[in-house]
């Protein structure tokens, strides 16, 4: 085969990864995601790892509550709670909880923004990045504090309307109170 061919069947292959290359922002800036997409890949396995990075760092060891951005639907809950093997969905305003606020995806990858609470009943803000390795999946790279004096939504985002697991999810079934 000739240099022209090689090159040629290089970019191809190329363009093939560049393909199957995740791209997500949830909750979505400016546009419409379907409550679909956020279920699928990478979103539930960066959110798993934050909160299981978080748990295990500064954790108490108890179950604890989770909340998700509005709009969240409820087998994604279920797909990040089963994951974790612990957890429950935040639905009492004032209870110590994981917020995640915003999840990015970019190829190998990725950002959480997450609250995570202290013991003495306030939270800290950060942004958790990791990369996708072949091997153990996406590990946390760095964790970047911000202290810009946010906290958490003050009304938990919780599930209002059941789905049959089997039902196709269209429209949100989470909502502030």
């Amino acid at each position: 085969m000739s240099n022209t061919v090689y090159a040629a069947v290089l970019c191809l292959a190329g363009l093939g990864l560049a393909a199957c290359t995740p791209l997500a922002t949830y909750p979505p800036d400016n546009r419409a995601m379907s409550t679909r997409a956020v279920v699928n890949e990478p979103v539930p396995t960066l959110i798993v790892e934050s909160i299981a990075y978080a748990d295990s760092r500064y954790g108490t060891g108890d179950d604890f509550a989770i909340d998700l951005p509005a709009g969240t639907s409820e087998r994604l809950y279920r797909r990040v709670i089963e994951r974790l093997g612990k957890g429950h969905v935040l639905t009492v305003t004032g209870e110590p909880a994981y917020y995640i606020t915003k999840v990015r995806a970019r190829g190998l990858n990725g950002e959480v923004d997450i609250f995570i609470p202290d013991t003495d009943g306030t939270y800290r803000f950060a942004t958790m990045s990791f990369r996708r390795d072949a091997f153990s999946g996406y590990v946390l790279q760095d964790t970047r504090w911000w202290k810009t004096g946010e906290q958490p939504p003050a009304v938990p985002n919780y599930v209002v309307a059941a789905e049959p697991s089997d039902a196709p999810i269209e429209q949100p079934v989470l909502a502030h109170d």
